[in-house]
């Protein structure tokens, strides 16, 4: 009997020892397990933050997201198919300091109520696009470098398109900005028979505005060959339905376009080409207006005090009677490439002759990842 109370004693002891390592094991599976979901959760939060920010590159890239303006559109991705992920929703902010740069804010949200935010910033470096008809008279006003709004008057430029190469600089008040492209296109290079003047001052007069140029410049030979041109050039382009653009082309350095009178500047289906920079100078207290036109120089200006109103450029909606569809687009494409030698070209980069996207190089920064 004492052997086999023993022996008994000896299996319970054992028993309990290989329940115990067991359960040890078993708390330790477990433990692993949890453990493992729980990474794999946290790596399905960043993977699916990381993927939030590829997708923002993607639209960028594609030209579907403008660098304008400061507080641009979330993305938000739902319905992810994942066990963890609920959704995703990435935040894009244009950089305070750089025009060139959006910052981006990736949130990946899990059912169990974790969250996971991945942070960037993508870099859109221009490159020059030569200019065509269709990409530069879809807008009013074009900059290869900057565009600066002065007037302290009130300004509206909200009905209109203008694409910049550097930045889009307004401190003053009062007024709504156009829908800036961030797209830059090298200034024209005039052809030898368009000789060079050091500066052009036109007074815009009475009622004149433009006209005053247009007064000094010479008429291009449009028809055959070309003719040689003192500083100043112009023709007359007429559409069929008797709607006429004039189209001006300036050889210098600065060109200041100013009204010293008591009537606005008034101006309408004026395009005003300029390889230097262009100041429009306004009268105090004057409303002027600028409607179906534009200026193409490689910095423009408009100094206060007067006020500034910019109504549609000339091929906005090519579909509008008034406006330049794309046949008269090429047919003012053939003219200007006779004087000027990079218009419509195959130079430069970047989709040219109204290509869609956002040219240059777009890449996400490096060392701008962050994990929080």
């Amino acid at each position: 009997m004492k052997r086999k109370g023993s022996a008994i004693l000896t299996i319970m002891v054992i028993s309990m020892l290989f329940i115990s390592i067991s359960a040890i094991v078993i708390t330790s599976i477990i433990s692993t397990m949890n453990s493992n979901n729980a990474e794999k959760g946290y790596e399905d939060l960043v993977y699916a933050a990381e993927g939030g920010l590829e997708t923002a590159y993607s639209q960028i890239k594609a030209g579907n997201v403008s660098s304008y303006p400061s507080q641009l559109n979330s993305i938000y991705l739902i319905d992810l198919k994942t066990k963890t992920v609920d959704s995703v929703v990435v935040n894009m902010e244009k950089d305070a300091t750089d025009t060139n740069k959006i910052n981006l804010e990736s949130i990946a949200y899990g059912y169990s109520g974790a969250k996971k935010v991945v942070k960037s910033s993508i870099k859109i470096t221009n490159t020059n696009t030569s200019p065509s008809a269709k990409e530069i008279f879809s807008n009013s006003l074009v900059a290869e470098n900057d565009i600066d709004v002065e007037s302290l008057g009130d300004y509206d430029m909200g009905s209109t398109d203008v694409a910049v190469g550097g930045g889009f600089n307004n401190p003053g008040t009062g007024g709504t900005d156009p829908n800036i492209k961030n797209q830059k296109f090298e200034a024209v290079i005039f052809k030898s028979n368009v000789q060079k003047v050091s500066q052009i001052e036109a007074d815009c007069i009475e009622r004149e505005g433009f006209n005053k140029l247009i007064s000094k410049a010479t008429e291009l030979n449009i028809n055959g060959g070309t003719n040689v041109i003192n500083g100043i050039g112009k023709f007359r382009y007429s559409k069929p339905n008797g709607v006429s653009y004039d189209i001006i082309l300036v050889n210098t350095d600065k060109l200041v376009l100013k009204n010293n009178n008591v009537w606005p500047m008034d101006e309408f289906n004026k395009i005003v080409i300029c390889n230097g920079d262009v100041e429009i100078i306004t009268n105090s207290g004057l409303q002027n207006k600028l409607t179906n036109s534009n200026i193409f120089a490689k910095n423009i200006s408009i100094s206060k005090p007067g006020s500034m109103h910019i109504v549609k450029a000339p091929a906005q909606d090519t579909a509008v009677s008034d406006q330049l569809n794309d046949s008269e687009l090429q047919e003012i494409d053939e003219i200007l490439s006779k004087y000027i030698q990079n218009w419509n070209s195959s130079t430069g980069g970047g989709p040219s002759g109204g290509g869609s996207g956002t040219p240059g190089n777009i890449e996400f920064e490096d060392g701008s990842f962050e994990y929080d």
